[in-house]
């Protein structure tokens, strides 16, 4: 598990960096943590983890965070703020991937899917199939597939659409006339910057495992038309 901690550098900057420590009683995203059932089958958006305060059982606010810090200039300040600038853009970067995955599963899906109507077609025709058995391990077939397909659309859709939440810039960050020097309102943007970091993982994570749903959906329905197209085989010869 990584988690950000703080030490100074050697020009005597407080930064953040990344660094792996045992879990801790909270749950943690990641592919080796434990989910519960109902988080596998509907993934919802977890707790935020990052920024979390162990003693008070709560996450630290924008000014725990500055305190934190520890700025004693105004080129530490710029230096903080830069490299949180840099740990935020990883959350809109990983939430930009899953969404242009999203949408190529989406449109796979929506092309994929007009197999399914020509499929209905053979099954309500007994003219074209004529064995019983083989009509219905058609249908059969037929109906895993088109409900693979609704499902891959689903949380395809979900992953674009239920998950647009997000901690964009605020514009008060660094509010003007407020009696603070300028490396303090540089330090409570870079605490800022942290704070909506926590929130924007969270929703990142929750689009890419309704992305990950969506692509095992869409293998499973892929999987279903090959078995069809296997079973027109069988019954042609």
């Amino acid at each position: 598990m990584r988690v950000l901690i703080e030490r100074r550098d050697d020009w005597g900057v407080r930064v953040l960096i990344k660094r792996r420590r045992k879990q801790g009683s909270r749950r943690r995203v990641g592919p080796r943590t434990p989910k519960d059932l109902a988080d596998i089958v509907w993934p919802v958006r977890h707790d935020k983890w990052w920024n979390w305060n162990a003693a008070k059982g709560e996450t630290k606010t924008a000014e725990e965070l500055y305190k934190g810090f520890r700025i004693g200039s105004l080129e530490q300040a710029r230096d903080v703020l830069e490299h949180v600038e840099e740990i935020a853009q990883t959350a809109v970067d990983r939430a930009a991937a899953a969404d242009r995955r999203a949408t190529t599963i989406a449109g796979t899906v929506a092309i994929a899917a007009s197999l399914t109507i020509g499929g209905a077609g053979l099954v309500v025709d007994p003219q074209k199939i004529t064995d019983p058995t083989i009509r219905r391990i058609f249908a059969a077939v037929l109906c895993v597939v088109t409900v693979a397909f609704i499902g891959s659309a689903i949380f395809a859709l979900r992953a674009l659409v239920a998950t647009r939440g997000w901690n964009w810039s605020d514009p008060h960050e660094m509010p003007p006339g407020v009696p603070a020097t300028r490396q303090r309102r540089i330090g409570m943007r870079a605490a800022n910057r942290l704070s909506a970091f926590a929130f924007n993982w969270e929703v990142s994570d929750l689009k890419n495992r309704c992305v990950d749903r969506a692509l095992q959906f869409l293998v499973v329905a892929l999987v279903g038309i090959a078995v069809l197209s296997a079973l027109l085989v069988v019954y042609a010869f």
